[in-house]
């Protein structure tokens, strides 16, 4: 009789059924992992396209807006900097897509109604407070707060969970 090599069909079936119960049980937890690593990357990204827009409007020398897409005071959803050329039409400067994973990225005040203006000496013509944090296993090293100052500086902290 010849010695076989290789698995039987049941032995596959076997392995392959404890392959997905280990990731079916792994990817929940992995999932939340890179989400809790993504919010110091977006609060990194908010604080760079405010000093983009604050740049912007200094060399530009008008007013640039930052303005959620969301139309609301949710940011988690994106926002994208525009100012207003000499003709008087908006120009697009940068958009910035909505953010990865499930977080929560609110302001106390700006929203479409009232607009986060970046004047032409780099001060903020409406200041305003903003919150990033993941609504899933929320820890302070992953919450932030932000505050726009009136001299067009962003100003980062630490936050609390909700």
């Amino acid at each position: 009789m010849k010695k076989q090599n290789g698995f039987t069909l049941v032995e596959l079936m076997a392995t392959t059924v404890i392959l997905a119960l280990v990731v079916s049980v792994a990817v929940p937890s992995l999932t939340s992992m890179f989400e809790k690593k993504n919010i110091p990357e977006i609060a990194k990204l908010f604080e760079r396209s405010i000093k983009l827009a604050r740049t912007e409007a200094i060399n530009k020398n008008s007013t640039v807006d930052i303005i959620p897409n969301s139309g609301n005071t949710d940011w988690s959803q994106g926002w994208y900097i525009q100012y207003t050329n000499s003709a008087g039409k908006a120009e697009l400067i940068r958009n910035f897509e909505a953010v990865p994973g499930n977080p929560t990225f609110t302001s106390d005040l700006v929203d479409r109604a009232i607009r986060l203006q970046i004047l032409s000496t780099g001060q903020a013509f409406v200041t305003g407070k903003f919150k990033l944090f993941s609504p899933d296993n929320c820890t302070v090293a992953d919450s932030y707060n932000f505050e726009l100052l009136s001299s067009g500086m962003l100003k980062k902290e630490e936050g609390e969970c909700p």
